[in-house]
């Protein structure tokens, strides 16, 4: 049977092109173990896109759309041009990619007739898919209704609307990496930094499944920059939570400090230079709507196209029109709206959280209308809400919420444990919050991790070293957990599994 390869360029970013250690790049190494098949090699590219430099005159190039029906169509396209029985799907940036192991699915592809193949377990970007022609028409009309965010899983996204129509051949890894969340993707800083870390570990003739067990063995590599910020640029709150640690150190309803403009400015461009991309979390455990400056301090965020922004908040001490403002920013479909709301049992509300119920209600009314499905309602699993908390969920989701279910957070025993069910895996792995996330207090110290935020250990502060500094010193955390040598606190702590960004 004849197939022919493409090269998926439409999540490309600079960093597809930037220059590793070798002077290589993940797109001339994608390109490289593409052409090495020894088929016909099409390139899909954004419309709006310029050509890579040096593009051979062999590759033929496909443009689309970023949208479902803009990759189907190009797969279409793909199929015409080439006259092939199916087609081999690879990112085109992504640096390693195993052609031993594509060959085995391509074989299994053939030998079972399939539709769709995919393989399950391995490190993203190592593995291809395989999609025939007589799906593909299926796979267009299906991107029709696709509403949902375009991520790299796109095909397989759209094949799962309606997945019992088509024959799904998976090659399983035998060494799973998904809790890892490896991504070998030269998308972002982050991504490059990992790539570049694993270089010396891959070579072309290697298989998938020996890569992955590199990977399993190595998984210190997989901490670069941090991808998520939480920054604390009010310490005060409009209520006094039940489940919050805050109230056991300061007296949260008069405490009422702010973050200068200027302050919360430097940290920003010192994130866009460290990071180069990452989420913004605000206000990490004060409430962001008391901030006197709260539309500048999100303009300042937003002005970087590389970070979004994640404000989480009790719904309570908005106003109308400083929401409104909030929503006519540049960049502000880049806010996800987190609301603490716990319960909808105005009385049980009361004891969990304060006053407030019904000015939050009508906040989260506001919310939804101005920011849509970027609006996400939370209940943290206790012991006290445990049995309303499935009305909880169904009335929200039938009035079409976002719902987030949170369980419950000790801070390392510093609270009473209110956990209603220990869900922590069998077998214990290094902190994510270590290896991602960074907190930034109102004075600019950075604890560890937020389970220590007011306890330590700390370090550093962002107002007098550097990002890269304090990430190095928090560092040697990390290398404490990858040895499985824990301090007391860790151990105390179920965060450690719980994934941000």
């Amino acid at each position: 049977m004849n197939y022919c390869i493409i090269l998926n360029a439409l999540f490309n970013t600079e960093y597809a092109y930037r220059a590793f250690f070798d002077g290589s790049s993940a797109f001339s190494r994608a390109l490289a173990l593409a052409r090495n098949f020894g088929k016909d090699v099409y390139m899909v590219l954004r419309r709006d896109a310029e050509l890579p430099e040096g593009l051979p005159g062999d590759v033929r190039v496909v443009r689309a759309d970023f949208s479902a029906c803009g990759f189907a169509d190009a797969v279409l396209e793909v199929f015409s041009d080439a006259g092939c029985d199916f087609v081999v799907l690879m990112f085109a940036d992504s640096p390693f990619f195993s052609s031993k192991t594509a060959q085995e699915m391509i074989d299994q592809h053939v030998e079972f007739f399939a539709d769709y193949s995919v393989a399950e377990g391995y490190p993203a970007g190592i593995v291809p898919e395989v999609l025939s022609l007589r799906a593909a028409s299926a796979v267009r009309k299906l991107a029709e209704d696709f509403t949902e965010e375009l991520r790299r899983s796109l095909l397989f996204d759209i094949i799962k609307k309606d997945i019992n129509s088509f024959d799904i051949e998976t090659l399983v890894s035998e060494h799973d990496v998904r809790l890892l969340r490896p991504s070998f993707f030269a998308d972002c800083k982050r991504n490059f930094l990992v790539c570049q870390a694993f270089m010396g570990f891959f070579s072309p003739d290697m298989d998938a499944e020996r890569f992955a067990a590199v990977v399993l063995k190595n998984m210190g590599l997989l901490r670069s920059v941090p991808a998520y910020y939480q920054i604390e640029v009010v310490r005060g709150c409009l209520q006094s939570c039940s489940y919050c640690p805050y109230p056991k150190f300061i007296d949260v309803l008069s405490t009422r400090e702010f973050m200068p403009i200027e302050r919360f400015s430097s940290i920003i461009e010192e994130i866009v230079s460290f990071s180069s991309d990452a989420v913004i979390g605000l206000s990490a455990f004060g409430e962001l709507s008391l901030h006197p400056d709260v539309v500048k301090l999100l303009e300042i965020a937003l002005s970087h196209k590389e970070l979004s922004v994640l404000v989480e908040t009790s719904g309570y001490g908005w106003d109308v029109s400083v929401l409104e403002k909030i929503s006519s920013l540049d960049g502000s479909d880049r806010i996800k709206w987190i609301v603490s709301l716990d319960t909808l049992n105005e009385n049980l509300y009361s004891v969990i959280r304060g006053d407030g119920f019904s000015d939050v209600m009508a906040c989260i009314d506001v919310l939804k209308r101005l920011f849509g499905d970027n609006v996400f309602l939370q209940a943290v699993r206790l012991r006290e809400t445990e049995d309303y908390l499935e009305s909880f969920y169904r009335t929200l989701k039938e009035k079409q919420y976002n719902v987030i279910i949170q369980q419950y957070d000790s801070f390392c025993a510093m609270l009473p444990d209110k956990m209603v069910v220990d869900i922590s895996p069998v077998r214990r792995f290094p902190c994510w919050h270590i290896s991602r996330d960074m907190v930034v207090m109102i004075d600019g110290t950075v604890p560890v991790c937020k389970e220590r935020f007011l306890t330590g250990p700390y370090a550093g502060n962002v107002f007098s070293d550097s990002l890269e500094n304090i990430w190095k010193n928090i560092e040697k955390y990390w290398d404490m957990h990858l040895s499985e040598n824990y301090p007391d606190y860790c151990l105390n702590c179920k965060e450690y599994f719980t994934f941000n960004f």
